[in-house]
């Protein structure tokens, strides 16, 4: 069987049964879907309905605001752009090229001896013809026995839901980056001065915690940023000069970023009584995911 699929609107548009793979065989379901292409109205408006449906779709992506916005407009213009370009190109430059492509078409000769194309075909043919002969064999047999596989394929089914308790339960897994971006905030009026104090002395603790074979380097971000454009573009959470940000970077061969998250996250409470300390994402798969949210969340009674 050849089948031409519209891959505008997802639909059969011309199709042929044959024994055998030959020529005619595709250039009927060709000259159907070349017809039905200009003069049916079965295809030209579910395509018109399908363009409708995702132009529709996208203007609400434009009142998106933030990170969001500059991620997800841009895929909506994308889309739109592509559907129209294949509503044209389907009107104008494919049948053209199924009309010159068909032309050109020619009945083969039983007397021509087949070149190595020809043979590697009816040789994949032969073989697909055993397949397709075994597979009809398995299915008349299932088809007997009904109930048996039936029971068969249930119980696969059920002996499959055992292995939820050894799947993952993220739906995005995490990623380790080898970088840590921790956000520090002094208690209410420490002076700019005061939290680059505070900040040399989270340094030392993290240095102790992280081996010197795996840290690459320390970065401080104290205090508001200079311009208010960096302000208003930065994630960072950051309202005075009592918050700092403390970004650690690994070198390739560490241990598990994790690890010292967790660590870090036990140990500095307890060593700076008063301060705030949270762990922001420092890869750009999970700052894209939370749509560039500090996503901290702070419980205080």
């Amino acid at each position: 069987m050849a089948v031409v699929l519209d891959v505008f609107s997802r639909r059969i548009v011309g199709w042929a049964m044959s024994n055998h793979l030959y020529t005619e065989l595709m250039l009927a379901p060709l000259n159907t879907a070349r017809r039905a292409s200009f003069v049916g109205k079965q295809i030209l408006q579910p395509k018109r309905d399908r363009l409708s449906g995702y132009a529709g779709a996208s203007p609400p992506m434009f009142f998106l605001t933030g990170v969001a916005r500059y991620l997800f407009v841009p895929l909506a213009e994308a889309v739109v752009f592509a559907m129209l370009a294949s509503y044209i190109f389907s009107r104008t430059l494919v049948p053209t090229l199924a009309m010159l492509l068909m032309g050109h078409a020619h009945a083969p000769d039983a007397k021509t001896k087949p070149n190595l194309f020809m043979r590697l075909h009816r040789r994949f043919d032969r073989g697909f013809e055993r397949m397709r002969g075994a597979y009809i064999v398995i299915l008349s047999s299932l088809l007997v026995r009904r109930r048996l596989f039936a029971s068969l394929f249930l119980g696969f089914c059920l002996l499959s839901a055992g292995l939820v308790f050894v799947l993952g339960e993220d739906f995005f897994p995490s990623v380790d980056a080898g970088d840590i971006r921790m956000h520090m905030r002094a208690p209410t009026g420490t002076r700019i001065e005061e939290t680059a104090r505070l900040a040399d002395k989270v340094e030392k603790v993290v240095r102790r915690i992280v081996s010197q074979n795996e840290l690459e380097t320390i970065l401080d971000n104290l205090g508001l940023p200079y311009s208010g454009i960096n302000l208003s573009y930065s994630n960072a959470g950051t309202i005075g000069t009592l918050d700092g940000e403390i970004q650690v970077a690994l070198k390739p061969d560490h241990a598990p970023t994790q690890n010292y998250i967790d660590e870090l996250r036990a140990l500095l409470p307890r060593r700076f009584p008063g301060v705030e300390f949270f762990f922001q994402p420092a890869d750009i798969v999970t700052q894209i995911l939370n749509f560039g949210l500090p996503a901290a969340i702070d419980v205080q009674i």
